[in-house]
């Protein structure tokens, strides 16, 4: 966004760019372990599921519910960078998973806002799309693995 100075989704402004890059540092730390839940519940991983669960719901989710108290978006007014690289870490649990934000309104919302971007809406078929496929993949293989074993 720099380089290319499009300032649609990552704001000019100093002030507001900063919420946008603090964000950004803090999705590799918290946002990003949503994943973890993903795969173990793709895989059947209960164990595992559950656990990486407990850390969306008592760490992550939280924060996110913090952050969204007194904006509609994770930095600001306005849709950002932080906002898609957010959702792109719901979009397989909330969808295909179906996991229940309900305990976090706040969250709950920004989710159905993000939803209602056109944009947004296309790149979840798409990624409904393919997590349906890896997880069909998933079934073949646990099915060959017992077949075999």
């Amino acid at each position: 966004a720099e380089k290319t100075n499009d300032t649609t989704h990552y704001p000019q402004d100093v002030k507001a760019r900063a919420k946008v890059n603090q964000y950004l540092h803090f999705h590799h730390t918290a946002t990003r372990k949503i994943v973890n839940y993903a795969r173990a519940a793709f895989r059947g991983l209960a164990e595992e599921a559950g656990k990486a669960k407990e850390v969306i719901d008592t760490e992550v989710l939280p924060k996110l519910e913090t952050l969204l108290e007194k904006n509609d978006y994770l930095a600001g007014d306005s849709l950002t960078i932080a906002d898609v690289f957010a959702y792109g870490e719901f979009q397989i649990p909330v969808h295909a998973l179906k996991y229940d934000l309900s305990k976090f309104p706040k969250v709950e919302a920004w989710v159905k806002r993000l939803q209602s971007n056109a944009v947004i809406a296309e790149c979840d078929k798409q990624a409904l799309a393919t997590a349906a496929k890896i997880k069909e993949e998933i079934e073949k293989a646990k099915a060959a693995a017992q077949k075999q074993g």
